[in-house]
């Protein structure tokens, strides 16, 4: 790894390397006499045969040179290619990429620093204590800030002078955002009412870019931004063809004053954002690049001439096509790491090919021109990250057997260094993944699962603990579960596993298929684990949250047929004697249930109490998303929590529930009551079922703050407030628009005809009606077809009073915010006589 103060040296070595070609590389080639026009053109040219993109369990080392990192990346460009043809004339052989599996024969540490008790406000959701996750909504005890990305498609609630007052029962107004995509973050503030209102939005860096989640610290404020990705950004990062032409932003600020934020940097990676974490002031940025296809690319080529065409366009690509670049506040782009020192698998060779490229970069928080960077050429398409290390992870099919690869990265002061490599089997599977892997006094724990292919138990779950052998470069297995000692099944028959939670010499493992099984394993002798407690309840939970070393919060979902009911928010208590279904059930049967677990006997998991929360069809965004979660230590045994949820409630002419309302659910936590520990605190509803309303608009997705006494809830991007004793009478921001704004209408000028209205004749339109006009200007910009008689797309424009909005509209003026970006300020054409 090499550190980087904004230099252009590597830039300088990769120039050099992409002297490299295909050409006489030598290995198995084809005669293919019939090209070879006597002896001249392609008659010289080798071709070889390239091996498939394939993920690898082989361990990793450097490069030899930049020209090796460099040859992989143009194969990738050519294996398709090169497999047409080579099928084509008859000579395919085949070359194995892959090697052997390797052999796999105390207190609450990493709960979550999320809690912030000492702050007094709740923060994000964390998988490991001291590793912050981006979100789109970050609160540091004032200023709030949210990223927002919205379409004519989304809510918001329209700027407006009119004061919103409190409601016992709020409803978000069913108002349509006017104008299409844009993406901005909004910082907002308390008024002298303690409701959060806006004080300032900052604007994505460019029309084409894409806020995503964002980091807070220190009063510096960091920001990813995408460009060419709709939404967020991609769950399977292993593919290269997903991975091209994009790139992401990553944009500071200061925000000592949130009111006027202060731009710091903005620095430009080539390619797209797949993971970031904050460790202090050092920011990870897991960034993945895949170059892009020539156009003129041959896909099958007949003969070697055309083969020979397409190896010399990929020769012909320019160093900033083939490898990531950074660029920092607008300078020339630089190559984002080194290709001479880039991770490849150990087997690698000239007939290799990969086109991803994944970049580890490592910023500085208060100074994002610092920063260092090590690259990944090879499979990945899992992440966690510790304290220490980052592990990523790739699935490996080989014979219908499935294994997962491990390459761990140390945690360095500069940045991040690859240490070893490892295996075990079975795969990580959709639910929860970083949850299932673990880092504890460096021993990696990890749980996998494989596929039986017996229909009456098709789940076989294993726990592997993994020590580092620093001088093999390996990731070791020294102990597995079930074993020899200790065969109990994780899990009965046909049971999946939902959540896991390691906490710290435990690991707290949900399964399920017609009840919900918990079971606690002993990890407190790493070489020796241990099935110790096994807990059968109703239902099942997906998220598992430490509340102190006794205790353990369960989220998920009744899946017992046995719903609660709904009677002003009011809560169903579930006995955990509840009788099992006679039929397997499926995710989504019932509502949301709560549990509260008393672990301290690890032998003896107990379920203190349950509740359930809404009837079938009843969703959270908690249920698979952690960060969703949010809650509050405001003693050693006393929490507040809340979760975003969409409440549905079933009739007697209905199976599935019918919805109801969305909010903030709240909940007081004390476990010091040893019967009753959870209790419900009521909802803020944002949106509720009406005769004009019969569909809820954004679901059970959200984010709640807690802030000693008061909360806060982020619903779409509107944001509602509260104290904490009375969640229902809840007050939404007041969206106001500026005092002034303009409005425009058509100039009506004809192409090739002239005629119109001009500056001051329109402008008399809006003073004939008592309306003030401030300013008047020509503005244009729209697209329009180059066609006598049409329209040349200029506009009559005009500053008035907000105040006066609605009279211009009246009088066919139409805002000029709608147009969003796409009008300019230009000088007024000169109003003529209509051409005969």
């Amino acid at each position: 790894m090499k550190s980087y103060k904004y230099n252009k040296i590597a830039l300088a070595i990769m120039t050099t390397a992409l002297a490299v070609t295909l050409v006489n590389c030598g290995g198995s080639s084809s005669s293919d006499s019939d090209d070879n026009n006597g002896g001249t053109g392609p008659s010289t040219f080798e071709v070889i045969q390239l091996s498939e993109q394939t993920p690898t369990l082989a361990k990793l080392r450097k490069a030899q040179n930049a020209d090796e990192t460099l040859t992989r990346i143009k194969n990738s460009l050519l294996v398709n290619s090169n497999h047409n043809y080579i099928f084509n004339t008859k000579t395919r052989t085949t070359f194995d990429t892959t090697s052997a599996p390797a052999s796999a024969d105390g207190n609450v540490e990493n709960a979550v620093d999320s809690l912030n008790d000492d702050a007094g406000f709740s923060s994000t959701n964390l998988i490991e204590q001291g590793v912050d996750e981006a979100d789109f909504v970050k609160y540091d005890g004032e200023s709030l800030f949210i990223s927002v990305n919205h379409t004519s498609d989304d809510l918001l609630i329209e700027p407006r002078v009119a004061q919103v007052t409190a409601a016992s029962s709020p409803i978000a107004p069913d108002v349509w955002y006017p104008q299409d995509f844009e993406s901005f973050i909004r910082v907002m503030q308390k008024d002298e009412f303690d409701v959060m209102q806006e004080v300032t939005r900052i604007d994505s860096p460019s029309d084409h870019h894409s806020y995503q989640n964002i980091y807070l610290s220190n009063d510096k404020l960091t920001a990813f931004a995408t460009k060419n990705t709709w939404g967020w950004t991609y769950d399977d990062w292993r593919y290269p063809g997903i991975w091209q032409n994009g790139s992401v932003d990553i944009v500071s600020f200061d925000v000592a004053d949130a009111s006027q934020p202060a731009k710091l940097h903005n620095v430009s990676i080539s390619g797209y954002l797949v993971r970031s974490r904050r460790i202090g002031n050092k920011l990870y940025v897991v960034s993945q690049f895949s170059p892009a296809y020539p156009a003129e690319l041959d896909y099958a080529p007949q003969t070697k001439e055309d083969y020979k065409k397409n190896v010399d366009l990929v020769n012909a690509l320019s160093s900033q096509q083939l490898f990531p670049t950074i660029t920092i506040n607008d300078a020339e782009p630089v190559a984002l790491g080194d290709m001479a020192t880039c991770y490849l698998p150990d087997n690698s060779d000239e007939h290799s090919s990969y086109g991803n490229v994944l970049s580890v970069t490592v910023f500085d928080v208060d100074d994002l021109t610092n920063y260092s960077t090590s690259c990944l050429n090879t499979y990945t398409d899992g992440f966690y990250m510790s304290q220490n290390a980052i592990y990523l992870t790739s699935q490996v099919y080989n014979e219908g057997e499935s294994s997962l690869a491990i390459h761990k990265l140390d945690v360095t002061d500069t940045g991040v260094e690859y240490t070893a490599s490892g295996s075990v089997p079975g795969y990580l599977g959709w639910r929860g993944v970083s949850f299932k892997m673990n880092e504890k006094d460096d021993l990696f724990r990890v749980i996998t699962t494989k596929r039986t292919g017996d229909p009456n138990d098709n789940f076989d779950h294993q726990l592997f603990v993994l020590q580092t052998n620093e001088q093999q470069s390996s990731l070791e297995p020294i102990a597995q579960l079930p074993n020899d000692t200790y065969p109990k099944k994780i899990g009965k028959d046909n049971e999946d596993i939902y959540a896991v939670r390691f906490i710290g010499d435990k690991a707290y493992v949900v399964t399920f298929e017609r009840i919900d099984p918990l079971y606690v394993i002993d990890l407190s002798q790493p070489n020796d684990p241990k099935i110790t407690g096994e807990l059968e309840i109703p239902g099942f939970s997906t998220y598992l949250h430490p509340l102190d070393d006794n205790h353990i919060l369960g989220i998920g979902e009744d899946a017992t047929g046995r719903f609660g009911e709904i009677i002003n928010s009011s809560l169903a208590d579930e006995s955990s004697d509840s009788q099992t279904p006679s039929h397997s059930v499926t995710q989504g049967e019932g509502g949301i249930k709560f549990g509260i677990f008393n672990i301290s006997d690890i032998n003896n998991p107990i379920e203190v109490q349950s509740l359930v929360l809404g009837d079938s069809g009843s969703r959270s965004e908690a249920l698979y998303e952690h960060k969703a979660i949010s809650m509050l230590k405001t003693s050693d045994s006393t929490f507040r929590l809340a979760i975003p949820s969409s409440i549905s409630q079933k009739t007697a002419d209905r199976q599935w529930g019918t919805w109801q309302y969305s909010g903030l659910e709240t909940f007081n936590i004390d476990l010091t009551n040893t019967t009753q520990p959870l209790a419900y605190n009521g909802a803020i509803k944002a949106e509720q079922r009406s005769d004009d309303k019969r569909w809820r608009t954004y679901g059970s997705n959200g984010r709640g703050v807690i802030h000693n006494d008061q909360l806060f809830y982020v619903h779409g991007h509107t944001v509602w407030s509260a104290l904490w004793q009375s969640p229902e009478s809840a007050t939404v921001e007041q969206a106001v628009m500026p005092a002034q704004q303009y409005v425009v209408e058509s100039r009506g000028i004809l192409q090739c005809q002239g005629g119109g209205t001009s500056l001051a004749d329109s402008a008399q339109k809006l003073t004939d009606a008592n309306v003030s006009v401030i300013g008047s200007k020509c503005m244009g910009g729209l697209a329009v077809p180059a066609v006598c008689g049409a329209s040349t797309g200029e506009l009559n424009a005009h500053q008035i009073n907000t105040v006066d909005l609605s009279t211009a509209i009246q009088l066919g003026f139409s805002k000029a915010s709608a147009f969003g970006n796409e009008l300019i300020d230009v000088d007024c054409s000169p109003i003529t006589q209509v051409s005969q």
